[in-house]
């Protein structure tokens, strides 16, 4: 009901007409603000390709006002012919986007900062590649990833379908999947000495690779605080994104 009665109300809207010299008298109004600011009135309209041609010397002279320029530079757009006559032999060069003169200088700056973004994008793919040959190549060292420092109320480790409680003191292996219960919160060492605290109901694992360590979250909210390192990077992994993490909380 409450759909229809909006769809009348629309309609309604859209049928309503203006009395007779409403628009006309509201028009007047609208041209009598407008006139300090503006040379262009409906009796000044470019009609054709007549006017555009008579206004084209003086918008080459950019002695046109911006009302009257914007009005040639529309109609260059649409007609092929006003085009062709404006760009004769000594006349200046229209750019696609705006219509406006091209600058001298527009090119080699558009050359300059493609250069300078396929050196970024050599950058780049270098930078990738090296992650990627780090990624693949470096061993995976052996032992535990984390020790459990501190728990309040119940942390679990999550194996296939079982949830097996993880008391303080306890190490967690490559991949262990661990999950704080309602309510519970938990702290974590990692091998580097970086704490990990957990809030309710968070979940992550932890992997390393080479000198690399990456705290992957699963869900919930987690504080990493982070040791200081000689060598590697201390990762925190989420659905969306990966951030390094420095020497800082």
């Amino acid at each position: 009901m409450k759909l229809d009665k909006l769809d009348d109300a629309i309609a309604a809207v859209r049928d309503d007409e203006a009395p007779a010299g409403v628009a006309e008298s509201a028009a007047a109004r609208v041209w009598e603000r407008l006139e300090p600011h503006t040379d262009v009135r409906p009796v000044e309209a470019i009609h054709g390709c007549a006017d555009v041609m008579a206004l084209l010397p003086a918008y080459r002279r950019g002695e046109l006002k911006a009302a009257r320029a914007l009005l040639v530079e529309d109609h260059l757009r649409e007609c092929t012919a006003c085009r062709a006559a404006f760009r004769e032999p000594g006349a200046r060069r229209l750019s696609i986007l705006p219509w406006r003169a091209a600058s001298p200088q527009a090119k080699p700056e558009t050359r300059r900062v493609g250069r300078y973004a396929v050196a970024a994008s050599i950058l780049l793919a270098v930078g990738l590649s090296a992650w990627g040959v780090r990624q693949t190549f470096f061993a995976v060292p052996a032992g535990s990833r984390a020790s459990v420092q501190s728990v309040s109320g119940a942390l679990h480790r999550l194996d296939g379908g079982r949830a097996l409680v993880l008391a303080p003191g306890e190490a967690l292996g490559e991949g262990d999947l661990v999950r704080t219960a309602r309510g519970a919160r938990a702290v974590l060492r990692l091998r580097d000495g970086s704490s990990v605290e957990m809030s309710e109901r968070a979940e992550l694992k932890v992997t390393a690779r080479g000198n690399d360590t990456t705290v992957h979250l699963e869900r919930g909210s987690i504080i990493v605080e982070a040791a200081k390192r000689r060598t590697g990077h201390l990762l925190v992994a989420s659905s969306d994104c990966t951030v390094s993490v420095t020497g800082t909380v």
